[in-house]
């Protein structure tokens, strides 16, 4: 009949999305040296949440395709953002 059925394709996406949503908003808020939400203006905080929803949406598409789980894509994400949030907290020296 000529349609074309995506059922669950995005599931997975949503959840490594979230997870290094998740993960970054998290980390942001306890590591020392970084601005903390509450410190930031509503324009700072929409604009940077904005990017960093782009930034997470874009590597939640590399995460979801490598599984159809949800939490594995979930856990995907939020572990790949751990590990980058460390990795730059470390080498600025916020650790």
């Amino acid at each position: 009949d000529g349609q074309c059925v995506f059922a669950g394709v995005g599931i997975p996406l949503l959840a490594a999305t979230l997870g290094g949503l998740t993960t970054w908003a998290v980390a942001h808020n306890v590591i020392p040296g970084l601005t903390p939400f509450t410190a930031m203006s509503a324009t700072m905080l929409a604009t940077f949440a904005a990017a960093n929803i782009v930034e997470s949406s874009l590597f939640g598409m590399i995460w979801a395709s490598f599984t159809r789980s949800k939490a594995k894509a979930f856990a995907l994400g939020a572990g790949f953002q751990a590990v980058f949030m460390g990795t730059v907290a470390h080498f600025y020296g916020l650790l």
